[in-house]
């Protein structure tokens, strides 16, 4: 199992390195952005531990630098920042977990490990025209029944695709926050559910037109509508229905990249 720690400091970076190591991991090591970005696009890697401070940047800049080129490898947040808002801006900026400096050597090793299984699942759902790739990380539109190729799609990180598979497997019901935060995150007690909203609300913006799918059932969790009205945008041309159309309908579709349609409830497993 490849691992690359980003720190600056070089006796964290080493003692890091040194504990991994011995638990069977293998390690490569970088000690700012420009080295993290380098080495991320030379290899692939199991996952990342990564600190915030870092000489050229917030390590967070390197998250959102993944995750805008669909890069969906397992990041867990290393660093001495304790509050909410610092753990929620790390979740938020599309992280799959965070660990607080100092942190003993087995959980650290743990946590990785406990990332990268997640990461490995091979669960795929059909829930109406969404198929749910939990080993590709990736949410679809499916064009027509379950066993068509998606005609698009969007990447998900490690705990976003935990989240949407746990909706998934109940569409149209509720899963509990409870139930949401054992899912994601086990026992960290570092999280608290504020960070399943962060979750939803990155899921939703790359829904798109689909996003009101994931519905907030407030006091309780959330839950997977199986259809809605209309769908992701996408290429205009394929939504021209007629040469006299509006000039209000040409607007939305100038917008749009992906047709209106409903489908049917339905849901199923692989």
């Amino acid at each position: 199992m490849r691992i690359l720690i980003v720190e600056d400091e070089m006796l964290v970076r080493g003692s890091c390195g040194r504990a991994l190591r011995s638990r069977g991991f293998q390690v490569d090591t970088a000690a700012s952005l420009r080295e993290a970005r380098s080495k991320l696009t030379l290899h692939s890697f199991a996952a990342v531990l990564l600190d915030r401070g870092l000489p050229d940047g917030d390590g967070l800049d390197l998250v959102r630098h993944l995750r805008a080129r669909g890069d969906a490898v397992p990041v867990l947040i290393f660093s001495a920042h304790t509050t909410d808002d610092d753990i929620m801006e790390s979740l938020d900026a599309g992280a799959d977990g965070y660990v607080l400096k100092p942190v003993a050597p087995d959980v650290l090793a743990a946590r990785l490990s406990a990332l990268v299984r997640r990461a490995r699942s091979s669960t795929s759902y059909t829930v109406g025209n969404l198929f749910v790739d939990a080993t590709a990380r990736e949410v679809s539109l499916q064009s027509g029944a379950a066993t068509t190729p998606p005609s698009d799609h969007a990447h998900l990180t490690d705990v976003e695709t935990l989240f949407l598979v746990e909706l998934a497997k109940r569409p149209d019901e509720t899963v509990t926050r409870e139930e949401l935060l054992d899912v994601c995150y086990g026992d960290d007690p570092q999280v608290n559910d504020n960070a399943l909203d962060a979750i939803a609300s990155r899921i939703r913006r790359k829904l798109g037109r689909y996003a009101e799918r994931i519905e907030t059932v407030r006091g309780r969790g959330f839950l997977l509508r199986s259809s809605i009205r209309c769908g992701f945008p996408t290429n205009a041309t394929t939504m021209s229905r007629s040469a006299a159309a509006s000039s209000q309908t040409s607007e939305w579709l100038a917008a749009t990249t992906w047709p209106p349609v409903c489908w049917a409830a339905s849901v199923s497993t692989s």
